[in-house]
């Protein structure tokens, strides 16, 4: 089967990392992907470079008025790949993948990865998209959500119920695995003392994942924890990072938050924290990053955002958004477990993230709704 995948860019975000895991995963023998993406470049096509069967093209967008050339790009490529499936991967791919499978005679997947956007937070051309995407998806042939909660809010907003399958992301447990040695690589890197305790959070810089509710939770969980340290982990505008770093001054916090940008070694990063945080406000779906540290046997607190809570089930602690005081107090509860207890609730949280959400389960059910989809043709590897 000719699969082709569309997306924006193969940088190092949750959405892309999914996508690579679920290429890798695929049968050689009964897929032949093509990945077009708008923009070149990416830390992740790395990850793809050596898969026989796979080939990323970009259509090497110029920014975001290069309109009616990208398109004519894009076509070439889609149309180069005689795609028998045409995948779309979050809003703007999906429509693309719309125009140029009813071109090319491919069935159409939409690729829903986020719920309960707000978008107030979005520039104009976002809010377009979103409020298009309700008519337009009854178009496609099949939408696959990541999370229970993106498909009950696309549902909500018009998204049409007989199309919408949910396939939870699927974790690789060989590469998220707790790392001693690593863990204290990257505590001395950062000048975390014996004895200090690492919170941290990692998100891009973005409304939605709301770091400020992180820093006024660290401010409150300071005047009870001493010898507690904080860190955000993830890449944003010069301007967001800016205005949470003047929040951190002003509400007296700064001198214990380490501002680690945007890391490649993620795993060794979650093994660095003593507790990991996702505090999302609104938008997510299904929370990398929380299963992620999970499998790396991190105690974490969630915010009751997308999947989160049933992502977490009783291996952590789940707070309401938005909520400062309530994120503190989760910490501090954990905080408060015996050393043993700490370490069982650990061991149960990878445990949960092996048995429920493992790549395989991720491969063989998009791998099922792709085959049911296609038009029935024969495969042909080039």
């Amino acid at each position: 089967m000719r699969v082709v995948f569309l997306i924006r860019a193969l940088q190092s975000g949750g959405a892309e990392r999914q996508l690579v895991t679920l290429i890798r995963g695929l049968d050689p023998t009964r897929f032949e992907v093509t990945v077009a993406t708008f923009y070149s470049g990416g830390e992740l096509c790395a990850d793809l470079e050596d898969l026989p069967n796979v080939r990323v093209v970009s259509a090497d967008k110029q920014g975001r008025w290069d309109l009616l050339g990208f398109f004519v790009r894009l076509l070439r490529i889609v149309r180069r790949a005689s795609p028998e499936v045409v995948h779309g991967y979050m809003y703007g791919a999906n429509e693309l993948a719309l125009v140029f499978g009813r071109l090319t005679g491919a069935a159409v997947v939409w690729g829903i990865r986020a719920s309960g956007l707000e978008m107030g937070h979005y520039d104009m051309a976002t809010r377009m998209l979103y409020r298009s995407g309700a008519w337009l998806s009854r178009l496609s042939d099949l939408i696959i959500a990541n999370s229970e909660a993106g498909r009950r809010f696309h549902l909500g907003i018009g998204y049409p119920a007989g199309k919408l399958r949910v396939v939870p992301n699927g974790i690789d447990t060989r590469r998220f695995a707790y790392n001693a040695a690593q863990r204290e690589r990257v505590r001395r890197q950062w000048s975390i003392k014996d004895g200090e305790v690492l919170i941290g959070v990692v998100a891009r810089l973005d409304p939605m994942k709301d770091h400020a509710t992180f820093l006024r939770a660290a401010a409150l969980a300071s005047t009870e924890h001493a010898a507690t340290r904080f860190v955000i982990v993830g890449a944003g505008a010069e301007r967001s990072l800016g205005t949470l770093q003047s929040l951190a001054v002003q509400i007296g916090v700064s001198a214990r938050v380490l501002w680690a940008g945007p890391r490649e070694d993620v795993t060794a990063v979650y093994s660095a924290l003593d507790l990991f945080t996702c505090c999302s406000a609104f938008g997510e779906g299904f929370p990398n990053s929380l299963a992620e540290a999970m499998a790396c046997e991190r105690l974490c607190v969630a915010t009751r955002v997308g999947d989160a809570e049933w992502i977490l089930g009783d291996c952590g602690e789940t707070v309401p958004p938005r909520e400062p005081q309530a994120l503190a107090g989760a910490w501090s509860r954990l905080l408060a477990l015996s050393p043993a207890d700490r370490v069982r609730r650990a061991q149960e949280a990878r445990q949960r993230i092996v048995s429920s959400f493992g790549v395989s389960s991720l491969v063989h059910a998009t791998s099922e709704l792709l085959t049911q989809v296609a038009p029935r043709s024969t495969p042909s590897m080039s």
